[in-house]
């Protein structure tokens, strides 16, 4: 008997931290001869290039934000194939198909949840109808125990079944010391940094719930009440407007020429390596951050705001916990971070223990195929 397949349905695979997991994920049980089928539902697929390339995968586009039709549409893609497990990312998603599967009984549904604090009042009143369709047989998948809790309160999202499965990154890939001394200083150089400056890095998406501004208004505190000429360090691509609106910000600040932007690189190991905290200026969107978890991995402590699961992957010897949308705060933590002594190693050690991919995967497997673990 074959085994089950699995389908993946994501609004799309745009540059962000939600849909690197989920790439994880498929090309985990592609490789492990899993057979997943891919759904997508935008044409805005930067991120595609990275799924493996023999992943079966469908776009089926919206004419529109609530185009319904979609969900009739991949309803009949499943029966096609006949899959009875789906495994969504995003409650939006999540709700379009529901809506045709409201009296089926026979198909498993899995909502994995990576974002927490809604951006807009908008938002939050759309995410309280969209969370209704959740029903007793589904099962949503947390990513932190502070969301658990945050989107119980908020949206009374009480499912009868639920697990909370922590993020996970390839801690071989993010290891401590790469790109040597000299490749150290030769990258500094091209970012006009003098080699024994310090390094603040704020590795992210560009876009408002990210509070670049915030981290703009901390480096001046820290550099005109702490006295620490440290540099600020952005990489990441993102909204066009924002990203234009930022650096005319950081242009009128009194540190604009400590401050430093880099578009999206695929490879961002050279920018931990030569950092000496990584930082997180987020006021909402922020769950369980892979980017965080990855700078750690690399032997880089954090500075993060204290929303979503922060203050689960940040302690003593691991980082400090800011307020968001407090430059004073955030100024604050980067100044005594600069002052401690960090072993990298023993870093990058708690990440492997905790949060390893490996780890991630395993559990994922069990939720979604618990009868093909038991009988391996």
């Amino acid at each position: 008997m074959s085994e089950p397949r699995v389908a993946f349905l994501i609004h799309g695979l745009v540059v962000g931290g939600a849909e690197k997991f989920f790439i994880s994920l498929v090309n985990h049980f592609y490789r492990t001869g899993r057979e997943p089928l891919v759904i997508l539902l935008s044409d805005d697929n930067a991120l595609f290039p990275e799924l493996d390339r023999g992943v079966e995968s469908i776009i089926i586009k919206r004419s529109y934000k609530y185009d319904l039709r979609v969900g009739k549409k991949i309803k009949a893609v499943l029966e096609e194939r006949k899959i009875d497990t789906v495994f969504c990312v995003g409650v939006f998603s999540f709700f379009l198909i529901k809506l045709y599967f409201l009296f089926n009984k026979r198909t498993k549904f899995f909502l994995s949840l990576h974002s927490t604090i809604p951006a807009t009042t908008k938002e939050h009143l759309l995410n309280f109808i969209y969370f209704r369709s959740v029903s007793r047989r589904d099962t949503v998948i947390f990513i932190c125990h502070a969301q658990k809790e945050y989107l119980g309160k908020k949206y009374f999202l009480h499912p009868k079944n639920s697990l909370v499965i922590y993020n996970g990154i390839n801690t071989s890939y993010f290891a401590v010391n790469g790109n040597g001394l000299t490749g150290k200083k030769k990258l500094k150089e091209q970012l006009n940094i003098p080699s024994g400056d310090k390094v603040i890095a704020k590795i992210a998406r560009m876009f408002p719930e990210k509070g670049h501004k915030y981290g703009i208004d901390a480096l001046e505190i820290l550099h005109n009440k702490y006295n620490c000429k440290a540099h600020l360090l952005f990489v990441g691509s993102g909204d066009d407007e924002y990203v234009k609106q930022t650096r005319q910000y950081a242009a009128k600040s009194p540190a604009a020429a400590y401050i430093h932007f880099v578009e999206h690189q695929q490879d961002v190991r050279p920018y931990h390596h030569i950092s000496d905290i990584f930082t997180l200026t987020s006021y909402t969107i922020e769950t369980f951050s892979l980017a965080a978890l990855e700078a750690m991995s690399s032997g880089i402590p954090c500075s993060l705001t204290n929303i979503g699961g922060a203050a689960e992957m940040i302690f003593e010897n691991t980082g400090m916990l800011s307020q968001s949308k407090n430059p004073s705060s955030i100024a604050k933590t980067w100044f005594e971070l600069l002052q401690k002594k960090f072993d990298p190693q023993a870093l990058h050690d708690y990440v492997a223990t905790h949060y390893s991919l490996d780890q991630m995967l395993c559990n994922y497997k069990k939720a979604l195929l618990p009868e093909t673990i038991s009988s391996n």
